[in-house]
This record gives structure tokens, C-alpha cells and sequence, in this order.
């Protein structure tokens, strides 16, 4: 399993990728990003899409 780049956790699914500064490949795990996930594929599936369509499943 991969290691969050922001918190150094490696006990978290990592389902986000962020990229400031250009960087690419820095991903944050749920805890950090805020979101913690009831469906692994869904949120997998989510954030390989990105942020580009915000969507709430309630």
C-alpha cells in the first residue's frame, strides 16, 4: 500500500490525487482529504474522474 503524501499514514485507502504546484503523483489519503468512504469502488471510480463533476450520494 501506498504511503499518504500529506500525513505519512499508510493504513488509509488513498482515493485522492492531488496536484499543486504542478506536481504529479501526490496523493492524500480519505482522513486527510475528508472523505471517508462507504464503497471502495465508487469512490475509486470518483476520484479517477476527478473533481470535475461534484456529486453527492446520499
Amino acid at each position: 500500500m501506498m504511503k499518504c503524501d500529506n500525513c505519512g499514514n499508510e493504513n488509509y485507502l488513498l482515493l485522492t490525487r492531488q496536484n499543486p504546484k504542478g506536481q504529479k503523483g501526490i496523493f492524500h489519503c480519505e482522513q486527510c482529504t475528508g472523505t471517508l468512504v462507504d464503497n471502495v469502488g465508487e469512490a475509486l471510480v470518483e476520484a479517477i474522474k476527478g473533481d470535475s463533476q461534484e456529486q453527492s450520494h446520499d
